[in-house]
């Protein structure tokens, strides 16, 4: 089904990797962020407490969600 595929990758990232560079691997899957915008450029978005990316000091409102 043409479309389908580009829907997909337009969906909002749940903190997974889309591609890109600026990420940080040990081949774990361990990924790290200066910022929001930083992790927003690689693909990273909504990123939750233990997934790859999360920071603290990327969660301004403490509710375990950075770059909301």
């Amino acid at each position: 089904m043409p479309g389908a595929a580009s829907a997909r990758s337009k969906r909002k990232s749940s903190g997974r990797r889309r591609g890109g560079r600026g990420r940080v691997s040990s081949g774990g899957g361990d990924a790290s962020f200066s910022s929001c915008k930083e992790a927003r450029a690689n693909g990273y978005s909504r990123i939750r407490r233990g997934e790859p990316g999360y920071s603290a000091r990327l969660d301004r409102d403490g509710d375990g969600v950075a770059c909301e």
